[in-house]
């Protein structure tokens, strides 16, 4: 039924089940163009309302009735995913104000609300009890594929976009789409009145999960290699900010003046951001690309739907560098490493002391992790024995979490690095438990899963700069979607590693997790 109409004379809304929304072809029209990639009319997210706790097994109060009348249709963004989904989407094409983290003005909200009973559908489902529903829901989204459910859905360029689009409503980021203003042609200008109105930092960490730096240099590598910008509006406008900062604090130091190269960047920028706005706001590239598909052309290559022009390949070494840094890492560590895999084979679990303690020493001294130096010793005792008399304490959740890596074999596939990415940031966030300067110990958990299971990607600072110079971000290459509760940084590097190593197996270059770190190391200089 229409979802004006709700709840009209639909039955079995009194009890939990599950709903699913279809869009008409106008409301999948708007849609596509907050998207950029193409959404057919028809059904588009599925959900439950009422299942029982998996964790306590209490039936929840919620029914069809309350769940789609009250969080979807009467309530706001902060209290219904599905809100949040269609708020992120519909963000431009319905000038919606964004004043905070999951925070419209009531009159988006309502304008919002509007859209959804002009332009939506509901079909429901009721069962007798919440006991099953989540494996239920779980199911059948597998088998109908809605296209905006991220959850229990495989990795597309669909999904990437969703997931970014959406940390923009929940991240706050009301001031990324203030469109470029035509009339700003002097660059200081460009810096200072547009540059200065976007936070770079906040879209770089929560979108991108990326420092900001390491997104403007992106962007300028990506006009390097194709001749032309070939980089999102809101990656260009974080270049821009970049650019900003660069300046403003190059011009506290006495007697700096801008050379003709920093002007001749901050124009190009700008106009490149002015056409991503014209590009990525408007309609005219989705109706050209329905034309072209109506005539029997091409399919148009949307802003995450494929690579785009002058994206950087993933640069493969060569079999003979591959052996060269293996044998020059075997001939320098490759005795440390056998002591490190067989003590981690011979006592993997955590219940003797002198175990753990051997473990967690050596691999954080060896592998200059830097985990000791960030806990701070009661009086009488040292670093190490207090990390390991919490792993003692915590060694039911240690166990599970290793035990859950063991039966990963290489060749890995993207579910693998799924579970890889997820152990990490368990153990991690365990382990920052004990850190008394509350930083996260990300490359000694990373290194002490890999000991125990050696399909983990070994993390540090040194393997990360190279990989990030050799792996461009690319976002229409996600192999795998962040898992729930992961660390962003470990997530971006895997992500990486994982593409550098399906483009070596795709090439017939025989590689493992640990070959392509002894390379990482043996790269001259980060090229």
């Amino acid at each position: 039924m229409s979802a004006a109409e709700w709840p009209g004379l639909l039955a079995g809304l009194d009890a939990p089940g599950l709903y699913a929304w279809w869009v008409d072809g106008a409301g999948a029209a708007d849609l596509s163009r907050g998207l950029q990639i193409e959404l057919p009319a028809g059904r588009v997210y599925l959900g439950q309302a009422g299942a029982a706790s998996s964790r306590a097994g209490v039936s929840s109060a919620s029914t069809l009735r309350s769940r789609v009348g009250s969080n979807h249709l009467g309530g706001r963004v902060c209290s219904s995913t599905l809100r949040r989904t269609l708020a992120s989407i519909l963000l431009a094409p319905l000038e919606l104000v964004l004043v905070g983290p999951r925070l419209l003005v009531a009159d988006s909200e309502e304008r919002l609300t509007a859209w959804m009973r002009l332009h939506l559908s509901i079909a429901v489902f009721a069962v007798d009890s919440g006991d099953g529903l989540s494996r239920l829901e779980k199911d059948v989204v597998k088998v109908l594929q809605p296209p905006l459910n991220i959850e229990h859905m495989p990795p597309s360029p669909l999904r990437t976009r969703l997931r970014e689009l959406r940390a923009v409503v929940l991240g706050g980021l009301d001031d990324l789409w203030r469109a470029p203003d035509p009339t700003l042609t002097d660059w200081r200008r460009i810096l200072g009145e547009y540059g200065q109105a976007f936070d770079g930092h906040r879209y770089a960490e929560l979108v991108r999960h990326r420092a900001c730096a390491d997104v403007a240099e992106e962007v300028w590598q990506r006009r390097e290699a194709g001749g032309r910008f070939a980089s999102s509006f809101a990656d260009l406008r974080c270049a821009l900010f970049w650019l900003q900062r660069w300046v403003h604090n190059a011009e506290q130091s006495p007697g700096w003046e801008p050379d003709e190269e920093l002007q001749s960047r901050g124009r190009p920028l700008y106009a490149a951001i002015q056409a991503a706005w014209t590009r990525e706001r408007g309609v005219s590239r989705m109706m050209a690309a329905r034309d072209e598909r109506a005539q029997g052309g091409t399919q148009m290559t949307t802003l995450l739907g494929g690579r785009m022009a002058g994206a950087p390949a993933v640069p493969l070494p060569s079999a003979v560098q591959l052996e060269s840094a293996a044998a020059a890492f075997d001939a320098d560590w490759g005795g440390v490493d056998e002591v490190l895999y067989e003590l981690c084979r011979k006592h993997a679990d955590h219940a003797v002391r002198r175990d753990v303690t051997a473990k967690v020493a050596l691999i954080d001294r060896v592998y200059s992790a830097g985990f000791e130096r960030r806990v701070t010793p009661p009086a009488g005792k040292q670093a190490i024995t207090v990390i390991a008399d919490f792993m003692l304490a915590h060694a039911a959740e240690i166990d599970d979490i290793v035990g859950r890596l063991a039966p990963l074999q290489e060749p890995l596939a993207a579910d693998d690095m799924v579970q890889v990415v997820a152990a990490h940031g368990r153990l991690m966030s365990l382990l920052q438990k004990v850190a008394t300067d509350g930083k996260a110990p990300r490359s000694f958990a990373a290194k002490y899963l890999h000991f125990h299971c050696p399909v983990v990607p070994i993390y540090d600072s040194y393997a990360a700069a190279r990989l990030i110079r050799l792996v461009h971000w690319d976002s229409h290459e996600i192999p795998f979607e962040q898992p729930s509760g992961a660390d962003d940084e470990y997530w971006d590097f895997c992500v990486r590693c994982f593409r550098l190593y399906e483009a070596c197996h795709a090439a017939g270059l025989a590689v493992s997790v640990k070959r392509l770190d002894t390379y990482l190391w043996a790269v001259p200089g980060g090229k």
